[in-house]
């Protein structure tokens, strides 16, 4: 099944320090992941983006079902 995944993922600074105001101004970052569903199981829904015949997964995400925003299913794949 070929999905698209709205999700948020934590985000950070690459900076070693910071002031407090920009700390409380960090959010998620919104994603948006379009691929075939591996395998769902409590709690998690794996997703690659990319698949080969041969059973090759490539740009694989492990995403929590708790963030998740929304899920949309756009077809089904062999």
């Amino acid at each position: 099944m070929i999905e698209l995944i709205e999700w948020e993922d934590t985000t950070h600074s690459d900076e070693p320090w910071m002031c407090t105001e920009d700390a409380e101004a960090l959010t998620p970052a919104n994603m948006i992941t379009v691929g075939k569903v591996v395998v769902e199981r409590e709690g998690s829904v794996v997703i690659a983006g990319s698949w080969g015949d041969d059973g090759e997964l490539g740009d694989v995400n492990c995403i929590p079902l708790t963030a998740i925003k929304s899920r949309s299913q756009l077809f089904v794949v062999e």
